[in-house]
């Protein structure tokens, strides 16, 4: 799983950078900006989600590459199936993340909180059903990749549609002046969270060795 979480660079900073666009955009009163700039935000998480997607059925086909990665201890046939599945899971979690700070840009920051908790606690109550089923751990892995994919992409959405104000997923691709704005301020962010995930992961990762 911590080899899993390493695919939350993917994130590359739009988490923070979506949720601040979107605040300001909401908190002046500009309804067209908030919309063009969560356009843009689907836009850049459907990106997220076919990279992180290729990325890791490419590991699939060819496990061979997580040699590359240092990660050759999961060649080994279970334990990579169960990899896999949840690099696909944690994709999903990290490209429609931003989606989350929605919640938070029009004020509904403890809707939001309620929302994320109740799916988490939902999703690791069927984890933990299965494992006292006696599910393998490969079959665990499906499950958290459905319950996310489910989560993530169908019941958030939902919600935030039903109960948020001027909430339509209509993907769009950044300008290029839009683009500029994204990378000069994405890095900062993306810096604070990639070291923060390598500092939590990477001594698990190292310890097979």
């Amino acid at each position: 799983f911590a080899a899993a979480t390493l695919l939350g660079v993917l994130e590359a900073g739009l988490y923070m950078t979506v949720s601040n666009g979107l605040t300001t955009a909401y908190q002046s009163g500009s309804h067209e900006l908030f919309s063009r700039r969560l356009s843009v935000a689907i836009g850049l998480c459907l990106v997220t989600l076919l990279l992180g997607t290729a990325l890791s059925l490419s590991l699939a086909l060819y496990p061979r590459g997580l040699v590359f990665f240092g990660l050759g201890h999961l060649t080994e046939p279970g334990l990579h199936t169960t990899a896999i599945m949840l690099m696909l899971a944690v994709v999903v979690q990290t490209a429609t993340g931003p989606t989350m700070t929605i919640y938070r840009a029009q004020g509904r920051f403890i809707r939001g909180l309620v929302v994320g908790n109740v799916m988490a606690g939902a999703r690791l109550g069927l984890i933990v059903l299965g494992v006292v089923l006696g599910c393998p751990p490969d079959v665990a892995a499906l499950i958290y990749l459905c319950a996310t994919v489910l989560f993530s992409l169908a019941i958030i959405p939902w919600d935030l549609r039903t109960n948020l104000d001027r909430v339509r997923f209509q993907p769009s691709l950044p300008t290029k002046a839009e683009m500029t704005e994204v990378v000069a301020t994405a890095p900062w962010f993306f810096a604070q969270t990639s070291i923060l995930n390598f500092w939590s992961n990477v001594p698990i990762l190292v310890l097979p060795f």
